[in-house]
């Protein structure tokens, strides 16, 4: 049987997995030139128009392991980089999540999620570093006005049951922290805060619409 090459059919583009090993448009050291404004690399969109069944993804990306591997395995990265020396005045994404439903009688009967993300480990699997399920690593160095970690926003008149929800079977602690540089401004392990004292117990510095208040430990 004759080798096939690239084959289209009703739409349907198949590419033996033999075939290809890489698309490249580019590098991160000579990419490709923005040829017009609001110039998008890669564009797939799909509708659905009739009642199929099923699921529909924008688009799909996986990275497999099946050998003893010593890099790093990513699923999809992104990455957004504002060269030296350039102004940017609008804003800097990594990764953009739009969800919407429109129209004054929309229903979606399932969970909607801006972000799902899943980790799955079967027993016997044994994981020596650390498992984090989001983990937020950034390198400040700039000078910032604002400067949060994570920030939660809702609009809308919707109003949230919980700002935050947490659903698990036990947990050894609610909440962890260590400092790099402890300076006793966001908490303390020490000090007492209601003016009672109590042997130095240590309490949280919150800001409440910008009036400092402190949560104490005991």
């Amino acid at each position: 049987m004759s080798v096939r090459g690239i084959e289209i059919h009703n739409g349907y583009v198949a590419i033996p997995a033999d075939m290809i090993q890489k698309i490249q448009l580019g590098t991160w050291s000579s990419p490709i030139t923005q040829g017009v404004a609001d110039q998008l690399v890669f564009s797939g969109v799909v509708t659905a128009v009739a009642a199929l069944g099923g699921d529909i993804s924008g688009g799909y990306f996986g990275a497999r392991v099946e050998v003893a591997f010593t890099g790093d395995v990513r699923g999809l990265r992104a990455r957004a980089s504002v060269l030296s020396d350039v102004a940017l005045t609008g804003y800097l994404y990594g990764i953009h999540t739009e969800i919407e439903l429109g129209g004054t009688s929309s229903t979606i009967s399932g969970r909607t999620s801006g972000h799902t993300i899943e980790i799955y480990s079967e027993a016997g699997c044994v994981h020596t570093g650390d498992v984090h399920g989001l983990f937020v690593n950034n390198y400040m160095d700039g000078t910032v006005t604002v400067y949060q970690m994570l920030r939660l926003e809702s609009g809308g008149s919707a109003v949230p049951s919980s700002i935050i929800a947490v659903y698990v079977n036990d947990a050894e602690y609610a909440f962890h922290f260590t400092p790099h540089t402890p300076a006793s401004l966001g908490w303390s392990l020490a000090d007492d805060k209601t003016g009672g004292g109590g042997g130095g117990t240590g309490w949280l510095r919150v800001d409440m619409q910008g009036t400092v208040k402190y949560i104490q430990l005991y």
